[in-house]
């Protein structure tokens, strides 16, 4: 057999279906939606969690899949500090309604996206690039000119994403975006999934669930999730990854050095988990800790694996 790549659509929004070379994995990114990855089987099963869909997250932004968080993961604590030129009512916010805070980036559904789709030997892909300085919203949004490209891979051993920043501009572009994968195993209850975590260091959280600075040294997660609740971030071993798994399935978020910080989200009473790779912690955007930046004229790539079985 050999990779395919097919045009299709979800919930009436354009996608393309990525099929892996021995048959087994089918991925389905809707690249209109910020490159989102609204599906991804192994064995005709699907292991993402579906939530509300994909014409809720296009129309609200309630995630579901593998949405980019962009260019801040999770909660931020002061749009201005941030830079981030937007009022708490833009169109192009997301407010968590539990703390009242920006979440989870700007909208880059809406935005100009210019897709490729392909096969290559060993894998089917589709890649995504926006210029953000060419989008007037966004430009006076996000005061760094930049060309963000995000690319979908499948292989047979999964789905591999990269995202790629290029500085287009005279100022330093900082780096704090992540992605939000929602895992759901078909064989098995919430409470008999196996969370395996490579966590090294807890990172405290204040009372808006946002970093204190300090953290405390932990011990990796290997054993059943049964009805524990979570939504913690931490500093990840390097290289490391999270996974769940069923007496069927088995699905690994794999990182490396671009991906320090991840979040762990496993809501109570809800059969599903987020593995959240981030390549800066919460806050970091407006913190200034731990965050990366791009240099005029430099880029910056970082690369996560979804490994299903």
């Amino acid at each position: 057999m050999s990779a395919a790549v097919d045009h299709t659509t979800v919930e009436g929004f354009p996608a393309v279906r990525l099929t892996s070379p021995d048959g087994r994995s089918t991925a389905v990114v809707v690249p209109g939606l910020a490159m989102l990855a609204c599906s991804l089987r192994r064995e005709g099963e699907e292991l993402l969690g579906q939530r509300r869909g994909v014409r809720a997250y296009a129309e609200t932004g309630s995630t579901m899949g593998i949405p980019l968080l962009y260019p801040w993961a999770n909660r931020l604590s002061d749009l201005d500090a941030a830079g981030v030129a937007l009022d708490r009512g833009s169109e192009l916010l997301r407010i968590d309604e539990a703390t009242g805070l920006p979440v989870h980036g700007v909208r880059l559904r809406g935005a100009a996206w210019t897709t490729e789709a392909a096969t290559v030997e060993d894998a089917a892909l589709v890649s995504g690039t926006l210029d953000l300085a060419a989008d007037r919203a966004l430009r006076a949004a996000l005061p760094w000119p930049h060309r963000l490209t995000v690319t979908h891979r499948l292989d047979d051993r999964g789905l591999a994403v990269t995202t790629t920043v290029v500085s287009t501009g005279d100022v330093p572009v900082p780096i704090a975006f992540g992605f939000h994968p929602y895992v759901a195993l078909p064989d098995a209850p919430r409470s008999a999934w196996i969370l395996r975590a490579d966590v090294r260091e807890r990172l405290e959280l204040d009372e808006r669930m946002l970093p204190t600075g300090r953290r405390s040294p932990v011990e990796p997660f290997d054993g059943p999730l049964g009805d524990r609740s979570l939504d913690d971030g931490y500093a990840m071993a390097a290289p490391g990854g999270l996974s769940v798994a069923g007496p069927r399935h088995r699905v690994e978020i794999a990182l490396d050095h671009t991906y320090p910080f991840a979040q762990i989200y496993a809501p109570p009473g809800r059969d599903l988990i987020a593995l959240e790779p981030m390549t800066a912690p919460t806050d970091a955007l407006a913190a200034r800790r731990d965050l990366p930046e791009v240099e005029p004229g430099g880029e910056f790539s970082a690369v996560f694996r979804v490994n299903v079985r």
